[in-house]
């Protein structure tokens, strides 16, 4: 680390800061495997529940399952 990014002293507002700062490509990488996997997800229901819905020009998985929670479920089971 440079010297302009040593955490400095206990008594100083920027040493959380400085200190937090080397952890946050970690958790980029983490969270971004994570939402990867979660739109795989919500990709894959979105094609189980209602494939044209999907294949719709235009249609992404994010507002496929938007309109499929809103509509709600249509068998007429709502528990």
């Amino acid at each position: 680390m440079g010297a302009g990014f040593r955490p400095g002293t206990a008594d100083t507002t920027i040493r959380h800061p400085k200190q937090a700062l080397p952890l946050l490509p970690a958790a980029n990488q983490t969270l971004t495997a994570e939402i990867g996997g979660l739109n795989t997800e919500i990709t894959r229901l979105c094609a189980q529940a209602n494939p044209a819905l999907l294949a719709t020009p235009g249609m992404g998985p994010d507002i496929a399952a938007a309109l499929l929670i809103t509509a709600g479920d249509s068998d007429g089971d709502h528990r």
